[in-house]
């Protein structure tokens, strides 16, 4: 039986079947987690909301957001991984280049957050000590609620 030949759908493929790439072999798509398609469909409205451009430059780099990095402003294992709210896309430079980058100088980068992203900052302020575990997650409604928000299919 003869497959389609794969047609890449960028780095956000959740599920298709398995197909022909060049020269015939079978190439087995990259099936994401529930928690992998969660953070990414998270990335994506961080990055509509900012219309895919870095939040302090103003700057992208490709199209849709390509080269803009999203930054747990949280870290990784509170409450923010898995809102928007708790994130934000900077470029590479903004990321971690600067002297001020949050992951050169994170009281720098607060201090700017509170300054240009007041709401951002009291969001992290009053959600930076709540931990939780990714078991207590309920990732099939953060899926729901970021495929709401989001214009692609993922």
């Amino acid at each position: 039986m003869n497959r389609p030949v794969c047609v890449s759908t960028g780095p956000l493929l959740f599920f298709s079947p398995p197909c022909n790439g060049p020269g015939g072999a079978e190439i087995r798509p990259n099936i994401m987690t529930k928690k992998e398609r969660a953070k990414k469909l998270v990335w994506l409205v961080v990055l509509q909301m900012q219309d895919y451009k870095c939040a302090r430059s103003g700057r992208t780099r490709g199209t849709l957001g390509a080269g803009i990095e999203v930054h747990h402003i949280g870290g990784r294992n509170n409450t923010t991984l898995y809102e928007p709210m708790g994130q934000i896309g900077l470029t590479d430079e903004c990321h971690r280049g600067n002297d001020d980058a949050p992951h050169v100088n994170q009281q720098k980068f607060l201090e700017w957050l509170q300054e240009n992203h007041p709401i951002k900052y009291r969001y992290y302020m009053e959600n930076r000590n709540k931990i939780v575990a990714d078991r207590d997650v309920d990732l099939d409604a953060v899926i729901e609620a970021m495929e709401a928000q989001v214009n692609v299919v993922v």
